[in-house]
């Protein structure tokens, strides 16, 4: 076990097997001592892997419990993934509750008097400890570790006290990740109510307009998409572009205005658009996700992805986040088409009718709207930090090259 940790531990430290110190699968669901008439179950799919904490369960009847939902778990157990491990839908159980029972593809660990529960949970989080949940999968469609692989699983094991304060400063970095998604979440509504009522009611009109959207200021126009932008239809040409930034699908985030991250070469996976600084990309597959970004760059992008450039009677900015309004999404949802794959096209996108105040207008609109999304962006790069410095420590904390004080 050493060998595979390959760490030089502080002497009155020990490598341990996980099974010497923690409870696995501790208990098993008997269907005939359930008090109530359902069950609170636990997949894997109510882990969020950024936060690992369980976001959701489902209420199940009794009569419909699935054939998986057979882990009892308690306070302060932690759970991990036994499939596709890689995945780290790894949580601790937070708080007394009954009924909650959880799928047999984790594995439930409960600690023994020599381990601390939060130390345990950190420890399952860091990368030595999933590369080796990784190094043991078996199985290509469906790969799992096998629970005999996971008791002999190597845990470093400080003395309690010390364990205590490790998980404390780790777990406080946790806390502050959290509260900053929190934070996050709410501008992200601000910036809703506040892109509800600019865009439809602009600032500090008094006269107003019917119009076949309703009253609008006086100043303002209704037009289609098609009046206020084109559509690049620009294929990219290896032989022509050697360096480029690639952007998929999976780079957007939902609800996004501003691009955050992008891909590289090998990601590409069939002929793509080309993109200029100031285009808008948007995600015609599976318009729901609101995928819609400005970039400030240029490259290419996926063929799910469609290259708008505005015209002289609006500015991008405030074009891309039109696109993100609630009534847009309502249109181009009902434009869908396919089951599988839903996605949409120019030709029903470029006839949504917009609220179109003067440019001066729009900009001074966008500036509030881009004070948030400044707001939004600091939040985020916090947690990047964050995390960057929480990687740092979980490698000289849970291996000892680093000792904290105990008192």
């Amino acid at each position: 076990m050493s060998s595979y940790l390959k760490v030089a531990i502080p002497n009155e430290w020990q490598i341990k097997k996980l099974k010497d110190c923690v409870k696995i699968n501790p208990e098993n669901l008997n269907l005939n001592e359930i008090k109530e008439n359902y069950i609170n179950y636990i997949d894997i799919a109510s882990i969020d892997n950024s936060t690992f904490q369980i976001q959701e369960t489902k209420q199940i009847p009794i009569t419909n419990i699935p054939s998986r939902a057979r882990r009892i778990v308690k306070e302060n157990d932690v759970i991990i993934s036994t499939v596709r491990p890689y995945l780290k839908a790894f949580s601790k159980i937070r708080n007394k509750h009954n009924n909650f029972i959880c799928s047999t593809g984790f594995a439930v660990l409960r600690v023994k008097p020599d381990l601390d529960h939060e130390y345990l949970f950190q420890w399952v989080l860091n990368r030595k400890f999933v590369n080796y949940m990784i190094s043991q999968m078996v199985g290509s469609s469906y790969p799992a570790v096998n629970i005999s692989d996971v008791e002999v699983a190597p845990i470093i094991l400080p003395p309690l006290n010390e364990q205590q304060k490790i998980a404390s400063v780790l777990s406080n970095i946790d806390e502050l990740i959290v509260f900053t998604r929190i934070i996050i979440d709410y501008l992200q509504i601000l910036k809703k109510g506040v892109m509800q009522r600019l865009l439809t009611e602009g600032i500090g009109h008094s006269e107003f307009k019917d119009s076949k959207l309703g009253k609008i200021p006086k100043e303002w126009n209704i037009v289609k998409i098609e009046d206020i932008c084109s559509l690049r239809r620009e294929n990219y040409e290896p032989e022509k572009d050697s360096n480029f930034n690639y952007i998929g699908l999976e780079h957007i985030n939902s609800g996004d205005s501003i691009l955050h991250r992008f891909g590289t070469e090998k990601d590409i996976k069939s002929t793509q658009h080309r993109f200029y600084s100031n285009d808008i990309l948007y995600g015609k597959l599976r318009p729901y996700l609101d995928k819609a970004v400005l970039v400030d760059f240029e490259g290419i992008c996926s063929t799910d992805i469609i290259v708008l450039r505005n015209n002289e009677k609006t500015i991008p900015e405030y074009l891309v986040n039109i696109l993100h309004t609630s009534r847009f999404l309502h249109y181009i949802i009902s434009t869908m088409s396919g089951t599988t794959l839903p996605r949409t096209n120019w030709k029903d996108l470029s006839k949504f009718k917009v609220k179109l105040p003067p440019i001066e207008e729009q900009e001074y609109i966008m500036s509030i709207i881009l004070n948030i999304d400044t707001r939004i962006n600091d939040e985020r790069k916090y947690i990047d930090i964050l995390k960057v410095i929480k990687k740092g420590l979980m490698q000289d904390l849970l291996t000892g090259k680093k000792r904290v004080k105990v008192n």
